[in-house]
């Protein structure tokens, strides 16, 4: 994600880097959950009903809306 964009819980991202267990290509959509305690770098998402950390880089924020 490009720095200085503001994202707020609840808003849809779309995941755009390396794939990880259970990630489907067909649905790259994750919802914010929030900042890791630990810094901006890492972001807690929900991706399909469980709870996952991503780094900030590897997600957009979505045109489309929930």
């Amino acid at each position: 994600m490009k720095k200085n964009v503001q994202i707020s819980e609840g808003q849809r991202l779309v995941f755009k880097g390396k794939v990880f267990e259970g990630f489907d290509s067909d649905d790259p959509y994750l919802v914010f959950l929030g900042y890791d305690s630990s810094g901006w770098n890492d972001l807690w998402v929900d991706y399909k009903g469980k709870k996952i950390m991503v780094r900030a880089e590897d997600v957009e924020p979505s045109e489309e809306t929930v």
